[in-house]
């Protein structure tokens, strides 16, 4: 029996429009009256998150920005924090700042950026987040670490960076797309299927009693963890690949599609 249910946010529980269909909506409820523990993983902020929550009734644990960190939606305290290696963050900020790259700085609950342009404002429609313009990262991380760096670019820039990064700091951080065009730089203890594990433990569920939903290449963490490992209809060959179901589509009800097919 399946005790735990961890979702991802866009791409799966949220059709193309940013919302979360009736479908989906009854079908999350109808698990949680049922006694299981609903859990949003979402590579968002939790202040990107917490109003989907509450949509939802949603109380248990969340984990946001990949699982660096892990929030209390009834208190909105953190229970869990990662942050990526300060040195690291440096070096990192330094390269891409002079190539002109638009970084999304997340620390705490905040997402920071230089400067406000086109992609810093389709970011804010996007994820409803607001974002605070700092001027210079680098300076801005001398008094607060990240949690996570998203770089949002060309897809073959965002690639070849990605294979420097990997090949220089690939002991100490994770690099994975979310979406075609957002890059996410995060630290190696952090993970979605870290997450998973940790909330797992705080409830005292075993592996074998979780289910987990996604769609991106961050997802491909908690989806091999969980017992139960589902890609969405939406996702690519690859995250498929790895998964133990593959779904419907986010447009199509696939997360109710689970939720009725392994749990009402």
């Amino acid at each position: 029996m399946y005790k735990m249910v961890a979702i991802d946010l866009d791409d799966t529980l949220l059709n193309d429009e940013f919302e979360i269909s009736e479908k989906n909506k009854q079908a999350v409820q109808k698990a949680i009256e049922k006694g299981v523990v609903v859990c949003i993983i979402s590579g968002r902020s939790f202040s990107s998150v917490k109003n989907y929550l509450s949509d939802l009734k949603i109380s248990y644990l969340c984990g946001s920005i990949n699982g660096a960190m892990i929030t209390d939606p009834a208190s909105g305290k953190n229970v869990f924090v990662q942050t990526v290696d300060d040195k690291v963050t440096g070096e990192i900020l330094k390269e891409i700042e002079l190539l002109g790259m638009h970084v999304n700085y997340y620390h705490d609950h905040k997402v920071v950026c230089s400067e406000k342009n086109d992609i810093a404002e389709d970011y804010i429609k996007l994820t409803g987040v607001e974002i605070e313009f700092v001027g210079s990262l680098q300076k801005y991380h001398e008094g607060a670490s990240a949690g996570k760096l998203l770089l949002i670019d060309h897809r073959d820039t965002l690639e070849s960076l990605r294979k420097k990064f990997q090949k220089t700091y690939g002991e100490q951080i994770n690099i994975t797309f979310s979406k075609p065009t957002f890059l996410e730089i995060y630290s190696k203890k952090v993970s979605k299927g870290e997450a998973v594990k940790t909330i797992a433990q705080y409830y005292g569920f075993e592996q074998g009693e979780i289910i987990a939903i996604g769609d991106g290449e961050n997802d491909m963490f908690m989806i091999e963890y969980a017992g139960l490992g589902v890609a969405m209809g939406n996702s690519n060959e690859t995250v498929q690949s790895r998964a133990d179901f593959v779904t419907l589509t986010n447009n199509e009800g696939g997360v109710a599609h689970v939720l009725e097919k392994f749990i009402l």
